[in-house]
């Protein structure tokens, strides 16, 4: 879906741009935390809500010329993949999709992912810019970091070579734990982390990855890089004025959906 027509042909630029990425949230979270701290959360896979991303890939090793001492160390070795990639951070965006340099279906005008993950229409989706999300990503002080949009697949032809870490003898005599679990993530990013179930492939998901290994969230500021803030066809009238302090604030467009006559509307909040 796409708009039929803008009065402002720059926002229209804007929102059309491939520079352009798209977050949707709740409210509450928009307000509370996002706009009103400045800050985008990377959240850890393990509390996404997609069983693929949430439960443990149950890794296995295969190698060659083991010793006791390897075999030892390989309980140690499966439970620091496990644990890294359930602790990797991530977060996701819509994107605006293209048939050459015309766009096809806007980001921001996905019913379904509104009444997911836009707080059934109440919430919001804030506009990014994706050059400068991911130049903010790269200054995070965190050796692995990967960005790409998702793929979607039936996960019954998934390769799933990713779940066997390769690792002889001389892997082990020579590296520590933690950097044969990296070099393994390295090698197998994008199945891993870019990959997902073709129920999903309408949100034509743009996403960002941080390998890290402390637990908890990252954030970053994204007081640079918001770009505008578009509000769903269902909130209340009431947090009007705090969005428009807030598009005061970044000095950007804030618009709000309306749907009527089979399509969606930009309007403004004056």
């Amino acid at each position: 879906m796409r708009l039929e027509y803008f009065l402002d042909e720059e926002f229209k630029s804007l929102l059309e741009s491939k520079d352009s990425i798209f977050h949707y949230t709740t409210n509450k979270v928009a307000l509370e935390n996002i706009l009103f701290n400045s800050k985008l959360r990377l959240s850890p896979f393990n509390s996404t809500n997609d069983p693929y991303e949430y439960k443990y890939k149950m890794f296995g090793v295969i190698g060659w010329g083991w010793d006791e001492e390897c075999r030892s160390k390989l309980g140690e070795l499966t439970y620091k993949a496990n644990t890294l990639v359930r602790d990797s951070k991530v977060i996701s965006f819509c994107q605006n999709e293209f048939d050459g340099d015309l766009i096809s279906r806007s980001g921001f005008l996905k019913s379904r992912v509104w009444s997911q993950y836009g707080e059934n229409h109440k919430g919001v989706c804030l506009v990014f810019s994706k050059e400068k999300i991911l130049g903010l990503v790269e200054q995070l002080n965190c050796e692995l970091k990967y960005f790409d949009k998702v793929e979607y697949k039936p996960f019954s032809s998934l390769d799933r070579s990713f779940n066997s870490l390769r690792v002889n003898k001389s892997d082990f005599e020579s590296n520590e734990i933690a950097n044969l679990v990296k070099s393994h993530i390295n090698n197998n990013y994008s199945s891993l982390f870019f990959s997902k179930e073709v129920d999903y492939k309408d949100e034509t998901e743009f996403r960002v990855v941080v390998v890290d290994e402390i637990a908890g969230s990252l954030y970053i500021d994204i007081s640079t890089a918001i770009t505008a803030i578009i509000l769903g066809d269902n909130m209340h009238e009431i947090y009007f004025d705090a969005y428009q302090k807030l598009s005061d604030k970044y000095n950007i467009p804030c618009k709000k959906l309306h749907w009527e006559s089979t399509r969606y509307h930009l309007i403004n909040l004056k």
